[in-house]
């Protein structure tokens, strides 16, 4: 199974289009927040399940803050992140996962990529694919890849 994971795309979504044709086919495509509006244009070009959360720009999405997901044998607990103060540190997020029962967290918010373990909990934030703020400014994304054997593997990808 194989799962793009991408944030922050904030109504900008040329690169996201061009990176689904890239790298198609996939299972799944988890969005953690910040579409700003375009969550149904891009389930209809996706072609495949969409989760989406809403992040905190996200004004009129219908979309709920958090998701808990049960995918091939892992609990993915989805969320943009600013409610758990992201920016300032993991600890409230990995906390809320920990109690979720989670073993992957995927979060967005800072536009910074990051990919961390923490209490067993593999924290995923794949950046952004629009508005990059780390060292570099290259726009990002994650991918998990779930092997028959039911291991996951996520890792983070430069556009």
């Amino acid at each position: 199974m194989k799962i793009l994971v991408v944030s922050d795309t904030h109504g900008y979504n040329t690169n996201l289009f061009e990176l689904l044709d890239k790298i198609r086919p996939i299972d799944m495509l988890i969005h953690c927040g910040d579409s700003e509006g375009l969550a149904d244009y891009i389930e209809e070009f996706t072609h495949c399940p969409v989760v989406m959360v809403r992040g905190n720009c996200d004004y009129f999405c219908l979309s709920r803050s958090d998701e808990l997901l049960n995918v091939a044998g892992h609990r993915i607990f989805v969320t943009h992140g600013h409610h758990y103060g992201v920016k300032s540190g993991l600890s409230g997020l990995f906390d809320k996962a920990k109690e979720e029962g989670a073993d992957i967290v995927l979060y967005g918010h800072s536009h910074i990529p990051d990919l961390c373990q923490l209490y067993g909990i593999t924290a995923m934030n794949p950046g952004s694919l629009s508005l990059p703020r780390q060292p570099g400014r290259k726009c990002t994304y994650g991918i998990i890849e779930i092997n028959e054997d039911g291991k996951a593997y996520c890792s983070l990808n430069t556009l």
